[in-house]
Protein backbone atom coordinates (compact mmCIF):
# COMPACT_ATOMS: atom_id res chain seq x y z
CA UNK A 1 0.00 0.00 0.00
CA UNK A 2 1.10 3.62 -0.54
CA UNK A 3 0.42 7.05 0.57
CA UNK A 4 -2.15 7.99 3.02
CA UNK A 5 -4.84 5.37 3.81
CA UNK A 6 -7.95 6.18 6.18
CA UNK A 7 -7.83 3.61 8.85
CA UNK A 8 -11.31 2.68 7.85
CA UNK A 9 -10.15 1.80 4.26
CA UNK A 10 -7.15 -0.30 5.61
CA UNK A 11 -9.53 -3.73 6.18
CA UNK A 12 -12.20 -2.99 3.54
CA UNK A 13 -10.53 -4.22 0.72
CA UNK A 14 -9.17 -6.97 -0.56
CA UNK A 15 -5.65 -6.67 1.52
CA UNK A 16 -4.95 -9.09 3.76
CA UNK A 17 -2.05 -8.53 6.27
CA UNK A 18 0.62 -10.67 7.82
CA UNK A 19 2.42 -10.24 10.10
CA UNK A 20 5.49 -12.13 9.55
CA UNK A 21 7.90 -14.20 11.64
CA UNK A 22 10.41 -11.58 11.50
CA UNK A 23 8.31 -9.59 13.80
CA UNK A 24 8.14 -9.30 17.13
CA UNK A 25 5.20 -10.61 19.37
CA UNK A 26 2.82 -8.13 20.40
CA UNK A 27 3.96 -5.82 23.07
CA UNK A 28 2.13 -2.80 23.50
CA UNK A 29 0.27 -2.50 26.86
CA UNK A 30 -1.52 0.17 28.77
CA UNK A 31 0.28 3.25 28.32
CA UNK A 32 0.20 2.32 23.90
CA UNK A 33 -2.90 2.01 24.48
CA UNK A 34 -4.19 4.73 26.49
CA UNK A 35 -1.83 7.01 23.81
CA UNK A 36 -3.52 5.21 20.67
CA UNK A 37 -7.18 6.12 22.46
CA UNK A 38 -6.25 9.75 23.57
CA UNK A 39 -4.81 10.09 19.66
CA UNK A 40 -8.11 9.22 18.15
CA UNK A 41 -10.01 11.16 20.53
CA UNK A 42 -7.89 13.75 19.94
CA UNK A 43 -8.22 13.05 16.12
CA UNK A 44 -12.20 13.30 16.37
CA UNK A 45 -12.78 16.02 17.86
CA UNK A 46 -10.73 18.03 15.88
CA UNK A 47 -12.68 16.53 13.20
CA UNK A 48 -15.82 18.03 14.97
CA UNK A 49 -15.14 21.57 13.86
CA UNK A 50 -13.20 20.77 10.38
CA UNK A 51 -14.39 17.87 8.63
CA UNK A 52 -11.74 18.45 6.09
CA UNK A 53 -9.10 17.35 8.64
CA UNK A 54 -6.90 14.30 8.62
CA UNK A 55 -5.00 13.33 11.39
CA UNK A 56 -1.46 10.85 11.15
CA UNK A 57 -1.68 7.85 12.98
CA UNK A 58 1.63 6.19 12.33
CA UNK A 59 3.17 4.70 9.59
CA UNK A 60 2.72 1.22 8.78
CA UNK A 61 4.54 -0.56 6.31
CA UNK A 62 4.57 -3.23 3.78
CA UNK A 63 5.73 -5.52 1.08
CA UNK A 64 3.07 -7.13 -1.40
CA UNK A 65 3.83 -10.80 -2.00
CA UNK A 66 2.86 -14.00 -3.82
CA UNK A 67 1.90 -17.43 -2.94
CA UNK A 68 5.45 -18.80 -3.85
CA UNK A 69 7.00 -15.54 -2.93
CA UNK A 70 10.43 -16.64 -0.62
CA UNK A 71 9.29 -14.17 1.93
CA UNK A 72 5.83 -15.47 2.45
CA UNK A 73 7.28 -18.87 2.69
CA UNK A 74 10.23 -18.05 4.70
CA UNK A 75 8.48 -15.54 7.13
CA UNK A 76 5.23 -17.01 7.93
CA UNK A 77 4.23 -19.74 10.22
CA UNK A 78 3.38 -22.54 7.34
CA UNK A 79 1.56 -24.28 10.19
CA UNK A 80 -0.48 -21.50 11.06
CA UNK A 81 -4.08 -22.94 9.68
CA UNK A 82 -4.62 -19.94 7.94
CA UNK A 83 -1.57 -19.19 6.12
CA UNK A 84 -1.56 -22.70 4.86
CA UNK A 85 -5.41 -22.11 3.16
CA UNK A 86 -4.36 -19.30 1.43
CA UNK A 87 -1.22 -20.55 0.17
CA UNK A 88 -3.36 -23.55 -0.82
CA UNK A 89 -5.84 -21.89 -2.49
CA UNK A 90 -2.99 -19.19 -3.99
CA UNK A 91 -4.01 -16.22 -2.27
CA UNK A 92 -8.04 -16.84 -3.99
CA UNK A 93 -11.14 -17.17 -1.73
CA UNK A 94 -14.63 -17.52 -3.06
CA UNK A 95 -13.78 -16.34 -6.54
CA UNK A 96 -11.83 -13.22 -5.35
CA UNK A 97 -8.14 -12.59 -5.65
CA UNK A 98 -6.43 -11.11 -2.48
CA UNK A 99 -3.40 -9.16 -2.57
CA UNK A 100 -1.02 -10.18 1.02
CA UNK A 101 1.21 -8.32 2.62
CA UNK A 102 3.67 -8.93 5.24
CA UNK A 103 3.88 -6.37 7.46
CA UNK A 104 7.70 -5.04 8.12
CA UNK A 105 6.57 -1.92 10.50
CA UNK A 106 3.73 -0.84 11.91
CA UNK A 107 2.35 -4.41 13.43
CA UNK A 108 1.83 -3.33 16.97
CA UNK A 109 -0.62 -0.33 15.66
CA UNK A 110 -2.25 -2.45 12.83
CA UNK A 111 -2.83 -5.09 15.41
CA UNK A 112 -4.49 -2.82 18.41
CA UNK A 113 -6.72 -0.55 15.49
CA UNK A 114 -7.98 -4.11 13.98
CA UNK A 115 -8.74 -4.70 17.45
CA UNK A 116 -10.63 -1.43 18.57
CA UNK A 117 -12.30 -1.34 14.90
CA UNK A 118 -13.73 -4.77 16.02
CA UNK A 119 -15.30 -3.69 19.18
CA UNK A 120 -16.57 -0.85 18.02
CA UNK A 121 -18.27 -3.00 15.47
CA UNK A 122 -18.17 -5.96 13.46
CA UNK A 123 -17.40 -5.92 10.16
CA UNK A 124 -17.81 -8.68 7.75
CA UNK A 125 -15.60 -6.88 5.83
CA UNK A 126 -12.57 -7.58 7.88
CA UNK A 127 -12.56 -10.90 7.31
CA UNK A 128 -12.71 -13.86 4.73
CA UNK A 129 -16.45 -15.18 4.86
CA UNK A 130 -15.19 -19.07 3.66
CA UNK A 131 -14.79 -21.94 6.01
CA UNK A 132 -13.12 -21.28 7.79
CA UNK A 133 -13.86 -17.74 8.30
CA UNK A 134 -10.37 -16.10 8.17
CA UNK A 135 -9.34 -12.41 9.52
CA UNK A 136 -7.93 -9.98 6.95
CA UNK A 137 -5.04 -9.36 9.69
CA UNK A 138 -3.47 -12.75 10.73
CA UNK A 139 -0.71 -13.11 13.51
CA UNK A 140 2.76 -15.33 13.53
CA UNK A 141 3.40 -17.72 15.23
CA UNK A 142 0.57 -19.57 15.22
CA UNK A 143 0.07 -19.63 19.04
CA UNK A 144 -0.26 -16.43 18.71
CA UNK A 145 -2.85 -16.46 16.25
CA UNK A 146 -4.75 -18.89 17.98
CA UNK A 147 -5.51 -16.57 20.37
CA UNK A 148 -6.46 -14.09 17.66
CA UNK A 149 -8.97 -15.94 16.47
CA UNK A 150 -10.24 -16.93 19.88
CA UNK A 151 -10.63 -13.18 20.67
CA UNK A 152 -12.45 -12.27 17.55
CA UNK A 153 -14.64 -15.05 18.25
CA UNK A 154 -13.52 -17.08 15.38
CA UNK A 155 -12.76 -19.87 17.33
CA UNK A 156 -14.98 -21.42 20.44
CA UNK A 157 -12.56 -22.82 22.63
CA UNK A 158 -9.81 -20.25 24.42
CA UNK A 159 -6.05 -21.92 24.02
CA UNK A 160 -3.93 -21.76 27.57
CA UNK A 161 -2.30 -18.51 27.75
CA UNK A 162 1.49 -19.52 27.65
CA UNK A 163 3.48 -16.05 26.80
CA UNK A 164 3.58 -12.38 27.29
CA UNK A 165 2.16 -11.94 23.62
CA UNK A 166 -0.72 -13.44 24.06
CA UNK A 167 -1.48 -12.06 27.60
CA UNK A 168 -1.15 -8.82 26.41
CA UNK A 169 -3.69 -9.35 23.23
CA UNK A 170 -6.07 -10.56 25.75
CA UNK A 171 -5.37 -7.59 28.06
CA UNK A 172 -5.91 -5.35 24.88
CA UNK A 173 -9.29 -6.64 24.07
CA UNK A 174 -10.46 -6.25 27.99
CA UNK A 175 -8.71 -2.87 28.31
CA UNK A 176 -11.21 -2.14 24.86
CA UNK A 177 -14.22 -3.42 26.02
CA UNK A 178 -14.15 -0.62 28.59
CA UNK A 179 -14.13 1.93 26.29
CA UNK A 180 -17.58 3.48 26.15
CA UNK A 181 -16.83 6.14 24.03
CA UNK A 182 -15.67 3.14 20.96
CA UNK A 183 -18.54 1.78 20.61
CA UNK A 184 -21.57 1.55 17.55
CA UNK A 185 -22.43 4.93 16.33
CA UNK A 186 -20.24 6.93 18.79
CA UNK A 187 -18.38 9.82 17.28
CA UNK A 188 -14.87 8.43 17.94
CA UNK A 189 -16.19 4.94 16.10
CA UNK A 190 -17.95 7.45 13.06
CA UNK A 191 -14.27 9.07 13.14
CA UNK A 192 -12.51 5.68 12.87
CA UNK A 193 -15.43 4.57 9.74
CA UNK A 194 -14.74 7.08 7.58
CA UNK A 195 -11.33 8.33 7.99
Amino acid sequence: MSDFTAVSALFAGTDIFVIPTFQRPYSWDEAQWDDLLRDIRFATARFKTNRHATHYFGAIHTIKVEPDDHLFISFTDQENQDIKLLKESDFVLNGKSYNVHLVVDGQQRLISLYTLLEHCQHQEDRFFAGDPIIPKLILNPRTDHAHWRYLLKLDKTQPSLETTSQKRLHAMFETYKRQADFTNGTPEHQFLRKR
